[in-house]
């Protein structure tokens, strides 16, 4: 039986563990509580930039070259690496167990105490622009792009952590100084680990003792205004043969007891005879390349259901309309409905045998009300009035936007 805890250090880190005492390794990952929501408005991508900045060389290990050097001493088994998203900077590690506590200090000399050389910030300017300038050139990022900029337009949640290539040509070495000042603290830090904890949890304060210490940011949460109607929004793009469609309802008011269910209509609408995207559009109709369903239950923007698509333009609306209909109309017989969640339990039981998987969440369960163990017990009890009613409740009752991306017309 896995035994988790929590312990805060004496300048203000939460380290959140889970107990294996046979595992010989331990993987980790280190967060910085800030992401792209905290981008300055004039500065979006700053975030993700000053992540890969902290690569570039820091006060004991002063180049990229040495701080693989020493990874490699301590047995990282994967390369140096950090990802950027909305609300957070996570640095991944996974090393031998007896290596952790040298591991974690070299970690926080990396993270925390990085040189920003202005040469370094001018290269690593290049690069992020150029990553940014190919992905707008490319169609599934752009529709990808479009779809935050319709659905959040006017939040912090409307660019994606890479940035605007415009707003990253003008990152100046103070840029990133200052945002580092600001964010990377113990205060704003968290620390996860999964492993034999037998030998660890008392080095910890050595490996972070040097954190500046600072109160924490209160958590990033954003309200969306209640939409009174339906809402369309077409982009029209230059040279695009085919057509790319987006349908969101969003879901603010939903109750986690309510999150099983519409992970159900979700499973419903992409492998099912009668109500099946791909049976009743692709295969049935010959109208759309690609189609499905997804319900994303996001804490701090509300959740949505969103349904998308791609197809020729002489069928959008059809495929729009089709779309709409089956998502609308989903009413499943009890067979149905126990086909659906023995296939999303056999899925649930396969993350549970995923070491890596079940990491990520220990990870989302350590700071947020979700449990995967009772969304795998309410799925398994759920009922045919409950799929119906979370269908009423959050899809029928709810307004919906649209985003159309379409050729541009000659």
């Amino acid at each position: 039986m896995e035994e988790k805890g929590k312990l805060t250090l004496k300048n203000g880190v939460d380290v959140y563990w889970v107990h294996y005492p046979s595992r010989t390794s331990t993987y980790g990952e280190i967060h910085v509580c800030s992401g792209s929501v905290d981008d300055p408005y004039d500065k979006r991508g700053l975030a993700h930039f000053v992540e890969h900045m902290t690569f570039h060389g820091s006060k004991r290990y002063q180049s990229r070259h040495k701080q693989e050097a020493r990874a490699r001493e301590l047995g990282f088994e994967e390369r140096l690496n950090g990802g950027t998203n909305a609300v957070c900077i996570k640095y991944p590690f996974c090393v031998k167990t007896e290596n952790v506590a040298s591991a974690l200090e070299f970690l926080n000399d990396l993270i925390f105490s990085p040189i920003f050389r202005s040469v370094d910030v001018d290269h690593e300017r290049r690069i992020i622009a150029d990553e940014s300038r190919r992905n707008s050139d490319q169609i599934d990022s752009k529709v990808y792009s479009l779809f935050y900029q319709t659905f959040y337009r006017g939040t912090p949640l409307e660019e994606l952590p890479l940035g605007r290539e415009d707003h990253i040509d003008s990152f100046a070495r103070g840029d990133v100084v200052n945002f580092h000042r600001k964010h990377f603290h113990s205060g704003n830090t968290r620390l996860y680990l999964s492993g034999n904890m037998e030998n660890t949890l008392g080095k910890l304060e050595d490996a972070f003792s040097d954190i500046a210490s600072k109160k924490p940011f209160p958590p990033f949460k954003l309200s969306l205004p209640i939409l009174a109607s339906d809402q369309i929004y077409e982009h029209r793009i230059q040279g695009l043969r085919e057509c790319y469609g987006n349908i969101l309802f969003r879901a603010p008011e939903c109750h986690l007891a309510d999150s099983p269910a519409l992970v159900v209509v979700s499973e419903l609408l992409n492998d099912s005879k009668r109500f099946g995207l791909m049976e009743n559009i692709r295969h049935k109709l010959g109208l759309a390349y690609g189609i499905g369903s997804n319900y994303n239950r996001n804490v701090g923007a509300g959740g949505y259901f969103n349904v998308g698509f791609s197809c020729g333009p002489k069928d959008l609306e059809k495929v729009r309309e089709e779309m709409r209909r089956l998502t609308l109309s989903v009413n499943p017989s009890q067979s149905e409905l126990d086909s659906a969640k023995k296939r999303l339990l056999q899925r649930y039981a396969a993350g549970d045998n995923d070491q890596g998987e079940r990491f990520s969440q220990f990870v989302v369960e350590s700071t947020t009300p979700f449990s995967f163990k009772k969304d795998k017990e309410e799925t398994a009890a759920l009922s045919r009035k409950q799929v119906v009613d979370a269908v009423e409740k959050y899809l029928i009752n709810q307004p919906s936007q649209t985003l159309l991306v379409v050729p541009q017309k000659s």
